[in-house]
């Protein structure tokens, strides 16, 4: 996904997973989780404005993912 403004991929979703994907450029986030108990590995978000991965939820788990900048 790429977005070039605000976010590239927003999870607003519960026990989801989000696997594979490729987000740079973005505005504001790469990769956004405002959902709770998500997974999400092997994704990759580099250049983004804020933050590359950002966790918004509760008990989210980030595995294996390729950035340079996250919220926690």
């Amino acid at each position: 996904a790429q977005d070039h403004t605000g976010d590239g991929i927003v999870v607003f979703g519960h026990d989801n997973m989000l696997m594979g994907n490729d987000t740079h450029d973005n505005d504001w986030a790469g990769i956004e989780a405002q959902g709770d108990n998500n997974r999400m590995s092997s994704n990759t978000a580099l250049g983004n404005g804020y933050f590359d991965l950002l966790d918004e939820g509760t008990d989210n788990r980030w595995w294996n993912n390729k950035y340079e900048t996250a919220n926690w």
